[in-house]
């Protein structure tokens, strides 16, 4: 599996004498090439660059971070206590075994040709 190196890094360089002008560079590492070319996608999907993909994907993981530590079990669990009232013990094992037997099922083969 190819791998490529990640790093993230900051530089400015000059553009038609004094204009300086800050780009990113983005190396991926330990990323497969399959990884990179699916990152890329994404990002062409959503309409932004791999590098506003990226930042967006590091910016929501620190806000999730920031807020786990800063909230409170029960609080976190709140919308899922609300979404679930009225919901007996017995509706909610069926429907995780119903939500883990069909991950387990094989999933069809389609030809994309």
């Amino acid at each position: 599996m190819l791998q490529m190196p990640l790093r993230l890094e900051r530089s400015s360089h000059y553009v038609k004498k004094r204009c300086r002008v800050a780009t990113s560079v983005l190396q991926t590492g330990k990323l497969s090439s399959r990884r990179v070319s699916a990152a890329k996608r994404r990002a062409h999907d959503l309409g932004v660059t791999p590098e506003e993909y990226l930042q967006k994907l590091i910016d929501d993981d620190l806000a999730i971070s920031s807020r786990a530590k800063s909230t409170s079990l029960d609080e976190l669990a709140a919308p899922f206590r609300e979404a679930l009232a009225g919901v007996s013990e017995a509706e909610l094992n069926r429907r995780v075994k119903a939500a883990r037997a069909a991950r387990r099922a094989p999933k069809p083969f389609v030809n994309a040709r």
